[in-house]
């Protein structure tokens, strides 16, 4: 699966479980290790978490190595 596909699977998984502010950057230029990187938002921690697992369950589906997922969460707007 070449990067161009892998992103839009990463893309079409997210939407599918709601994630919100979804970015991708090309970042090629700026690195060896990756092709791009993308980026969502989700309204709780276990929706995040449901976020990542779609990802990781879609592209394993499709054959691909995906070598992580980052969780950040933050309660910004409770403070």
């Amino acid at each position: 699966m070449n990067s161009e596909a892998l992103k839009d699977l990463v893309v079409e998984a997210l939407e599918d479980i709601k994630g919100h502010e979804i970015v991708t950057m090309d970042v090629r230029s700026q690195t060896d290790i990756a092709d791009y990187m993308v980026v969502a938002s989700g309204g709780t921690g276990r929706q995040v978490k449901a976020l990542i697992n779609s990802v990781l369950v879609k592209a394993k589906a499709q054959g691909a190595n995906v070598l992580g997922c980052l969780l950040y969460t933050s309660d910004a707007a409770d403070e």
